[in-house]
């Protein structure tokens, strides 16, 4: 039997500036980040907090947030949580910094 897609899950809380992707990175979400990103940037330059949990997904969507991510005006933290692996993986080295919760289990 065919395992089931991981559901995805972007949001954001843009008083505290956080982020939280919970899933497989796919297209619209990468799109969806980078309006995120833009409007954060836009509002005032301040830290921005993204946790990140997921198996991955489509690489050049993941590519597309390295890119919003580093070219952000506001300095992104990255910080992993449960299992990152494979593009959600490489989304936590994009950050300034980067910090995982205790028992975060990472792959690639």
């Amino acid at each position: 039997m065919a395992k089931k897609p991981e559901k995805s899950l972007l949001v954001v809380d843009y008083k505290h500036r956080i982020i939280w992707l919970d899933g497989a990175i796919t297209p619209k979400m990468a799109f969806k980040f980078g309006a995120i990103m833009k409007k954060l940037n836009k509002v005032q330059v301040t830290p921005i907090i993204f946790y990140i949990r997921g198996l991955g997904g489509e690489s050049w969507s993941a590519f597309s947030m390295i890119n919003d991510i580093t070219n952000s005006q506001s300095p992104v933290g990255c910080v992993a949580h449960e299992y990152v692996a494979s593009g959600c993986f490489t989304l936590t080295q994009a950050g300034i910094w980067r910090a995982a919760i205790l028992g975060t289990k990472f792959g690639f």
